[in-house]
């Protein structure tokens, strides 16, 4: 199995300027999100799919495999179908979707994603999620929360609290980590399915599947990391990495 992983990152973003750029230790941000990825064992290969001169500049001394693709393009899914369209190197059966905000992103949760496909041959899609275990992220509303089917399908994404607890249980709260493994052939269906209400409500590409009757399986682990959306969040990741 050929398994190609793709980290989306473009030059605008919403909530903290330019952060893919941003200096981590003398890195760009995304490097160090490329850097975890090329450490799972599980993937084949990794490319950074970018729409910016700067971004690539930044990453090619560094090692980085670059795919340029348009800037028109408006989620990562799409930029990442369309990098796999000009990939020449190899056909894969599986594609990541590897958010390239996530530069503490464990290794191994790349390589669940993965394997949440090749035990479940009828299962398209996987992405992975984690017990939360830190009450702040509970109302974080940049903490996507997930909740889970018996067979740890997802029911739903949401930056709200799911499920809300209106009696004391053990439920756990699992929060999605920003990955998405697809067989390459759904990779392909997805990107031309319509947009959603949901999707657009939530700003969550991820519902698109569900609101057209798709499954995405969840596989599970006790892991940490940190999303950068904010100032906050980034020094919180120069400070551990400084360590």
């Amino acid at each position: 199995m050929k398994v190609l992983a793709v980290i989306p990152a473009r030059i605008g973003s919403t909530r903290l300027k330019r952060k893919m750029l941003a200096d981590i230790h003398g890195k760009p941000l995304v490097w160090h999100t490329w850097t975890r990825a090329m450490q799972a064992k599980r993937v084949s290969h990794v490319i950074v799919a970018t729409d910016s001169l700067e971004i690539r500049d930044a990453l090619l001394p560094l090692g980085a495999d670059i795919v340029m693709t348009p800037a028109s393009i408006k989620t990562g899914s799409d930029r990442v179908a369309e990098a796999v369209r000009r990939f020449k190197r190899f056909t894969p059966d599986i594609v990541l979707n590897v958010q390239g905000d996530e530069p503490l992103i464990p290794p191994r949760a790349i390589d669940l994603a993965v394997e949440a496909l090749l035990k479940d041959r009828s299962a398209t899609m996987a992405t992975v999620a984690s017990p939360i275990t830190k009450p702040k992220e509970l109302n974080d509303p940049n903490v996507v929360k997930v909740a889970l089917d018996r067979d740890h399908n997802a029911l739903y994404f949401s930056r709200s609290v799911i499920p809300y607890k209106r009696e004391k249980t053990s439920q756990k709260i699992y929060k999605h980590f920003g990955i998405y493994a697809f067989r390459t052939g759904f990779l392909k269906e997805y990107v031309d399915l319509p947009r959603t209400p949901l999707e657009r409500t939530e700003s969550l590409e991820q519902l698109r599947v569900l609101e057209h009757g798709f499954k995405i399986k969840v596989a599970l682990g006790k892991f940490d990391h940190i999303e950068v959306n904010t100032k906050a969040e980034l020094e919180e990741v120069r400070r551990i990495l400084r360590k």
